[in-house]
């Protein structure tokens, strides 16, 4: 097996836990220099995480905002635990997908019930995207 799909499965399973299920994957694809993605979705949170070129990255939004409006992982883990970096890329790709669970988990298990209104994260938003994205992020 691949290391992206056999990380995704080894290290994000706990996500059956708040109620996500995988609604769109492409393990591989060996003529996109085997870049692959899974969008997993809840009642309330969606999350995208995509391979690219040896990257391994991630979104997450609210399940009814259009995927263009989820949030990139450096600036949700910047409102959570502002000491750390986002993404190792120097990582093997299945360290990097351990290693982006391992935060997830550990940091962001409000986010993952869909809890979008932590006013850090707000505050956050609207350093790095501005006023207008995060009245529009923390609308229902």
């Amino acid at each position: 097996m691949y290391p992206f799909p056999n990380a995704i499965n080894n290290y994000f399973g706990f996500l059956n836990e708040y109620g996500f299920s995988i609604i769109e994957k492409e393990e591989i694809n060996i003529s996109a220099m085997g870049n692959g993605y899974y969008h997993f979705m809840s009642e309330t949170t969606g999350i995208e995480i995509a391979l690219d070129r040896g990257q391994v990255l991630i979104k997450i939004g609210k399940s009814q905002q259009d995927r263009k409006d989820w949030l990139e992982w450096s600036i949700i883990l910047e409102a959570y635990a502002p000491n750390l970096e986002a993404y190792d890329f120097e990582l093997d790709i299945d360290s990097q997908v351990k290693r982006i669970s391992e935060l997830l988990k550990k940091y962001c298990t409000k986010l993952l019930e869909g809890h979008f209104n932590n006013e850090d994260l707000l505050n956050t938003i609207e350093n790095k995207i501005g006023k207008g994205f995060r009245k529009r992020f923390s609308q229902p």
